[in-house]
């Protein structure tokens, strides 16, 4: 009714404002597409405008019931509130736009929205949950042929990936945007994107690759006009070539740098620039001895506590703990172990705190979800039954009039009408107590069922987060260790066990994403429903795996049945299919034989795998049992494969092998679809 109000309003004050001759107002959806791109434009110069210009436009639209609107204001408003550090409100606010663009004429809007929705929940540390926002967004995109928004979305997953560790499949998406935008002519956004194929290079150990994209990323920023870019990307470059021995060309690189992040004013760029002059001065200094090493150590101290100082001032947590770290490194390369170890005392406390607000932000970010669906299904069952109350209405209105059309046939009619409606009504009421004992026993079930339902939700976001949690401070350890075992390959003592840390460290990296995968697999993939070639699948891995086995001096002997479809997407076949193959390449002795089958059993494959000495046995046991071992990862990653199985309607176990001095045969049992 209030909304049917405004617009018989609005129709007569069009009607009066005709008829004094007075020019005519701007249209309404004019109107609101004008508020939106004002409030767009002051997001950056004056948050505080920006919000009141995109509540009016938002209000606007809600009285105007302008899908469209209300969409573009929710995204305006939800970009304030990221820029604020708020992301659970960013988040509902995106969300809301996501729905309201569901169903419109053209996908771009709704892809749009969950462009932002899927940057939002990657700031707020829900890198998965923004992969699946920012996928979406890619096949539109590619669907509409939009190659500045295709890069875009490549870029954000690139990010997200990142942040996940998976740095393959990061820069993979990295080099798809930067051949994307290279393809049409787009010259924006392509220092970035090689600054970060650069990183992922550095952090490989590709020097010299990193070199080169640094080189291209400079030159494209420079062509682009984008000095703050081009600042940061001769400081990157002076580190790498740093880390390759030109110490000279890496201090010219650098004060290059500085020194347009000087002119600039951009304090980000400065503390980058003292930073990497420090890097440079440490690694210069691990070459000299004697005096000229005194002062390299002395320079580089000098370099990282002016980095921290304006990391400080620039009110950037992350830039801060980095140079706190170089410096401890400096303390520990002059042999002064107590303020090397007062800082990495200070930096775990540090970083500790950063990871509380971090899980602080995620957890605000799924409750803020959770509340957000929670509050719309209300409303939808309040819409429903304000549907039902009119049509309710309606039909009293109709039984009324026709009450008033019999009466005037007569008196008799009127009687026998009032009988009628009494009779009615005693129906109704004891219809109306049993609806109303019937919705009190629903929205009982209802309620049972969303706790339960937001209990499971819950825990799946839980278990998501817990492996977020290791996976960061296990990629850490991995760096660190490869960091050492770089720094001393010379020393045997220390460089056999850095390299067992990062060895093991990898593979619970890999553990820890197999378990994010298998939660996040149960809480969105149906996967039951899902027909794939067992056989072509197992083939491809035991291609894969053959190198592995000829660096042990072993050898893969595979018997595979062809055209055997199971349950199950590829991809997780293939991880099923690698990883017991992985399995068998490290429990069973060198120079050995490992036999493959894959063959039909009636109605189910079944795969067995040579177990010479028993190690897949135990392993299976203490999965089993849960019990431990030396090598807990081991245990873990066959757990994980045995429930994969499970909910593909399979198993694993271990039988006897049928021919002599063979030991066991790990077997992998699927069922066979049609």
């Amino acid at each position: 009714m209030i909304r049917r109000s405004g617009v018989i309003v609005g129709a007569l004050l069009a009607a009066v404002v005709a008829a004094a001759a007075v020019p005519a107002p701007i249209p309404v959806p004019d109107e609101i597409a004008r508020l939106n791109k004002e409030a767009k434009a002051l997001l950056r110069s004056d948050p505080q405008r920006a919000q009141q210009v995109a509540q009016q436009a938002l209000q606007l639209a809600q009285t105007q019931v302008s899908p469209a609107g209300e969409a573009g204001a929710r995204i305006n408003l939800g970009a304030i509130e990221r820029q604020r550090g708020r992301y659970d409100q960013a988040v509902v606010e995106f969300e809301r736009a996501v729905a309201l663009t569901n169903d419109a004429d053209t996908q771009l809007p709704f892809a749009d929205a969950l462009t932002q929705l899927g940057v939002t929940l990657d700031m707020s540390g829900l890198h998965a949950e923004a992969l699946e926002a920012e996928g979406k967004a890619l096949v539109i995109y590619e669907a509409q042929h939009d190659p500045a928004r295709i890069s875009a979305a490549l870029i954000n997953l690139g990010n997200a990936l990142s942040n996940l560790g998976d740095e393959v499949r990061a820069g993979d998406h990295y080099r798809r945007a930067l051949a994307v935008k290279r393809s049409n002519g787009i010259t924006r956004g392509v220092g970035s994107v090689l600054n970060n194929l650069a990183d992922l290079a550095l952090e490989s150990g590709t020097t010299e690759q990193a070199i080169k994209l640094l080189d291209e990323a400079i030159a494209a920023h420079t062509a682009d006009g984008d000095r703050i870019g081009q600042g940061l990307a001769l400081s990157n470059r002076g580190v790498a070539n740093a880390r390759a021995g030109r110490f000279d060309a890496a201090l010219s690189d650098i004060q290059q740098g500085e020194a347009i992040a000087r002119e600039l004013e951009h304090a980000t760029g400065i503390s980058a620039a003292l930073r990497a002059r420090a890097e440079v001065w440490l690694l210069r200094a691990r070459s000299l001895e004697g005096e000229s090493r005194n002062y390299a150590l002395l320079t580089a101290e000098r370099e990282a506590r002016a980095a921290l100082v304006a990391s400080s001032e620039s009110d950037d947590p992350d830039r801060r703990l980095r140079a706190k770290r170089l410096l401890a490194d400096v303390f520990a390369a002059r042999g002064e172990a107590e303020p090397a170890v007062a800082l990495l005392d200070e930096i775990e406390n540090e970083s500790a705190s950063l990871r509380a607000q971090h899980d602080d932000a995620r957890v605000a970010v799924v409750r803020a979800r959770y509340e957000r669906q929670q509050a719309d299904t209300e409303l939808a069952l309040l819409r429903q039954r304000d549907v039902a109350q009119a049509a309710e209405l309606e039909r009293n209105q109709l039984l009324l009039h026709g009450a008033v059309a019999l009466g005037i046939a007569g008196l008799t009619a009127i009687v026998l009408l009032f009988w009628i409606s009494r009779e009615r009504r005693i129906r109704a009421d004891a219809l109306r107590v049993q609806g109303e004992a019937l919705q009190e026993a629903l929205e009982h079930a209802e309620a049972q069922s969303r706790r339960a339902h937001a209990a499971a939700t819950l825990n799946q976001r839980l278990l998501a987060m817990a492996g977020e949690d290791l996976q960061a401070p296990l990629i850490e350890i991995r760096s660190s260790a490869e960091r050492l075992l770089a720094a001393y390959h010379t020393n045997p003592d220390l460089a056999r066990p850095m390299a067992t840390i990062a060895r093991h460290a990898s593979e619970l990296i890999q553990i820890v994403l197999r378990m994010r995968e298998s939660a996040h697999a149960a809480e969105t993939t149906d996967e039951v429903a899902i027909r794939s070639d067992l056989s072509a699948v197992l083939g491809r891995c035991v291609d894969d795996a053959d190198a592995r086995a000829s660096q042990r001096q072993q050898r893969l002997r595979p018997t595979i049945t062809p055209s055997l479809h199971v349950a199950g997407r590829s991809d997780t076949l293939a991880h099923l299919c690698s990883e017991l193959l992985d399995h068998a390449l490290r429990e069973n002795p060198a120079d050995s034989n490992i036999d493959v089958m894959l063959r039909s059993d009636a109605t189910q494959a079944v795969l067995t795998l040579s177990d010479h000495d028993g190690g897949l046995r135990e392993q299976l046991v203490d999965a089993q049992r849960g019990t431990a071992r030396d090598i807990p990862t081991r245990r873990l990653g066959l757990g994980l494969l045995r429930e994969t199985v499970t909910r593909l309607g399979g198993r694993i176990d271990s039988i006897a092998a049928t021919a002599p001095d063979t030991g066991q045969l790990l077997r992998m049992v699927l069922p066979l679809v049609e």
